[in-house]
């Protein structure tokens, strides 16, 4: 049995120790980071109160969007994991 966890948002001050790791500017903080690739890919998305980064999968986001609304993709999957155009059309 395989365990997954659902992403977990991280806090600004934290994504600032990791870029500061990595030798990259995080002043201003950047919009996004993204990690990985393939299917280790994440993208972190800094929230609108600038105060934590929401983790997006392609499996799914740990946003309050994506939290109340299970099942629908948030505004950042969308984004920074578009479907497949033809895999959209099959569901229309």
């Amino acid at each position: 049995m395989s365990i997954c966890e659902s992403p977990k948002t991280q806090s600004a001050e934290a994504i600032k120790s990791l870029l500061t790791w990595k030798k990259v500017s995080c002043d201003p903080l950047p919009e996004f980071v993204e990690m990985g690739d393939g299917d280790s890919r994440l993208v972190l998305v800094l929230s609108k109160k600038k105060d934590a980064y929401y983790t997006v999968t392609a499996k799914g986001c740990s946003c309050p969007a994506a939290t109340y609304h299970p099942g629908t993709r948030c505004k950042h999957s969308k984004k920074y994991f578009p479907q497949p155009e033809q895999e959209a059309n099959l569901r229309d």
